[in-house]
Order: structure tokens, then C-alpha cells, then sequence
């Protein structure tokens, strides 16, 4: 594969000029390509390798703007076009007609490119790994060995609708908690850098004795007035190369997710929301025909949780040992062991894909029930640790001043 920068006449008598990635790997292919299709070529011409690294940085960065559920949508009208007998390249075209995204626009137009220059469409997929999941590369595969195309995408599409909404509900559960923290943090800032510095300088005007939860926070606003920006940017930094260290070391990322797994309501969050991935695509998988190996393989680099991806590492060099899927389970405290029964009563009944996605719907069912719950527990939750924090720097704040009034009254009063 190589990027070209062609300028040509269409079928329309238009001048198009544009640069795009081809699966072939000379002028003269691209050249050929264009003129089989009707088109006729005023130049083809490779770009530089700077300009080849700079399309790809910003091709990639388009992915940022194309959800999951548009992707799913976009394969979802792919497979119903091909369902009614429309070929694939008209298919693809029409799919795109309907899409408001003009970054998924832009990559649907890379497919329909590559398959028309003689490769397959998880070929094409293939080209996309930000934008395709592994599972829904396979599905394709699948589908253009068996000639079931459109069923496997059809699957793949919903699969992916399933997994997405998974982590709108997780996200969903983690907004209020969210802007709670920024909210307290926010009014913490604005009393320590506007209002205790007002009630600091009547302080020392009176000289006041200060008690020490009192001093601690004036010497608390005289930091932040001083540091605030150095302040944010430490924590901005802080966290930038936490994500990162985490995001590109294993080991790291590992141990992080562990420490998910040992909070309390974390872990109930995290582990159902994983259950569900991994046996939601293992139903999918198994019941297009991918053998379990192969199977655990794809959900394996598919699953972001790095303990859950050790655990299916070790699943599937099990599998490829000689074990059953739920011996393997069985053996890993990870998996509850209702699942790894589970799991053998499918093998014994010839059932597995079945069992599997009873497992994926038990933990989706779970995992709404603990967003719930936890949308009702949090608001009375962050409204208590947000008050009483507030209340113990207005408390450390004032209370030199009921001090300086009963002392004023005491003084004041009859001889």
C-alpha cells in the first residue's frame, strides 16, 4: 500500500485532484486503475515520506471524531443493501450517501477504493484498526468464506451497538461524581483565592490569635494566590503522564487495573462491564463458526482491561494445550464460578454460544443495576462530602470571629 497524489478527469468531465491511499504500489497500477474505471489521468505521482506521515497523522485523528455507534450504523446499512442483492461497491456507495460524519465519509470512500483495486473488504477493514474492531474484521472474513456477508455484518453491527452502549453507561454513572469533584474543586479555588485572603488581612488588622485550622487554610490561600497556574499545570502534567505511562506500559497498565478491581464499587463497574464485552463477543464469534481458539485470540486483543487480556491469554494457551474453555475459566478467580459452569454445561449440550451470551446478558443486566444504584447513592453521597468540606473551611474561617465578638462582649460588659 501507498499514497498517491493524482490529478483526473471523471466520468462527469469534472478535474478532481486528491491525494489517497492505494493498495497498489506504483504509478502505473493507479494509473491503470483509473483508466479501466472510465477516468482519464493527468498525473499520478508518489508523495514524500513527510507527506505520507503527515495524511496518515491526520487521517488518524479524524478517527477521534467518528463514534462507535456510527460505525455501527454504517455497517448496519451495508449489510441490509447487500441483504436486498445491491453488489458491494453500489452497497458502500450508498451507504455513504447517508452518513453526516465526513471523516467516516472520507474513510468508506478508502474502502470502496481498496476493494476496487482488487482486495477484499476485511482487507480493506484491515487498513482501518482504530476504526474497525478485530471482532468486526473477523465477522467479514467469515462472511465472504461462507457467502454470508451480509448476515455476519448484520451481527457485527448490532454486537457493536451492544458493546457501545456498555460504555455510555459507564460514562453515564461517572458524570455526576465527576462534576461534583470539579465543582467542589472549583469553589475551593475561588473561596481560598478571593474570600480568605479578605478575612487574612482583618486578621492580622486585629491581631487576632488564630487557631491552627484557621492558619492552615490562610497559609493554604497565600499558596494558591502565589501558584495557581504552576499549581494546574503540575496537575494537568501529572495526570498526562500517568494516562501515558499506563497507556504504554504493560506492566503499569496491569497493576492500575488491578487496583480497579480491589474499589468497591469500581470493581462491580469495571468487572461487569468486561463479563459482558468478552461473552458478548464470544457468543458472536461462536456462532458464525470461529472456533473457540481463534475466538479467545480476537477478544483477547480486542479487551482493554490488561488483567482481563492476561486472563484470556491464559485461556486460550490452555485451549491450545488441550483444555476445555471452562476448565480454563475454573482454574482463574477472575471469572465467578457460576460462569465457568456455565460455560461446561454449553460444551456438554453442544450449546456454548448460547450459554455465552446468556452470561453477556446477565452481567449487561448487573451492570445496569449497579449504574443505577449508584446514579441514586452518589447525589446524597457528594452533596454530604461536598457540604462537609465546605463547612470545615467556612468553620476554620469564621470561627476566629466569634471568638473576637464573644471576647468584645466579654470585656464590654458590667463592672
Amino acid at each position: 500500500m501507498a499514497i498517491f497524489r493524482y490529478k483526473l478527469l471523471n466520468r462527469s468531465g469534472k478535474i478532481v485532484s486528491e491525494v489517497a491511499d492505494f493498495s497498489f504500489d506504483n504509478v502505473a497500477a493507479v494509473h491503470d486503475y483509473f483508466e479501466r474505471d472510465g477516468r482519464s489521468v493527468i498525473y499520478v505521482r508518489p508523495v514524500s515520506r513527510l507527506i505520507q506521515w503527515w495524511y496518515m497523522l491526520l487521517f488518524a485523528l479524524s478517527y477521534r471524531r467518528i463514534s462507535s455507534d456510527e460505525v455501527a450504523e454504517f455497517i448496519r446499512s451495508l449489510a441490509v443493501m447487500l441483504k436486498a442483492g445491491v453488489p458491494l461497491i453500489a452497497s458502500l456507495e450508498d451507504a455513504a450517501e447517508y452518513l453526516n460524519n465526513s471523516s467516516l465519509t472520507r474513510a468508506v470512500a478508502d474502502l470502496k477504493l481498496s476493494i476496487e483495486s482488487g482486495i477484499s473488504l476485511s482487507q480493506a477493514m484491515e487498513k482501518h484498526p482504530k476504526l474497525f474492531p478485530d471482532s468486526v474484521i473477523y465477522m467479514a472474513r467469515m462472511g465472504e468464506e461462507t457467502g454470508l456477508l451480509d448476515n455476519t455484518l448484520m451481527d457485527a453491527a448490532e454486537n457493536m451497538r451492544r458493546i457501545s452502549r456498555i460504555g455510555v453507561d459507564v460514562r453515564k454513572a461517572l458524570i455526576y461524581p465527576v462534576f461534583a469533584l470539579c465543582a467542589t474543586l472549583a469553589a475551593l479555588i475561588f473561596w481560598l483565592q478571593f474570600t480568605v485572603p479578605s478575612l487574612s488581612d482583618l486578621y492580622k488588622m486585629m491581631q487576632v490569635d488564630l487557631p491552627a485550622a484557621t492558619q492552615m487554610v490562610i497559609t493554604l490561600s497565600e499558596s494558591i494566590q502565589d501558584n495557581l497556574l504552576l499549581y494546574i499545570i503540575v496537575m494537568v502534567a501529572t495526570v498526562v503522564i500517568i494516562a501515558q505511562l499506563v497507556q504504554r506500559n504493560e506492566t503499569l497498565r496491569y497493576g492500575y487495573h488491578q487496583l480497579q478491581l480491589n474499589i468497591p464499587v469500581i470493581k462491580m463497574i469495571v468487572s461487569y462491564s468486561n463479563m459482558t464485552f468478552i461473552f458478548e463477543y464470544f457468543s458472536l464469534l461462536l456462532r458464525s463458526g470461529v472456533d473457540a481458539y481463534a475466538t479467545l485470540g480476537v477478544i483477547g486483543n480486542s479487551v482493554n482491561n490488561e488483567v482481563y487480556r492476561r486472563a484470556l491469554v491464559g485461556i486460550r494457551d490452555g485451549v491450545a494445550r488441550g483444555n476445555s474453555v471452562s476448565d480454563e475459566i475454573l482454574k482463574r478467580d477472575i471469572f465467578p464460578r457460576f460462569v465457568g459452569r456455565m460455560v461446561k454445561t454449553g460444551e456438554i449440550s453442544g450449546s456454548l454460544d448460547e450459554q455465552m451470551r446468556f452470561v453477556a446478558d446477565e452481567y449487561r443486566q448487573k451492570l445496569t443495576d449497579v449504574i443505577d444504584r449508584l446514579k441514586t447513592l452518589v447525589e446524597p453521597v457528594a452533596i454530604i462530602v461536598i457540604g462537609g468540606l465546605m463547612l470545615i473551611i467556612i468553620g476554620a474561617l469564621f470561627f476566629p470571629i466569634y471568638q473576637l465578638i464573644g471576647t468584645i462582649g466579654v470585656a464590654g460588659g458590667p463592672v
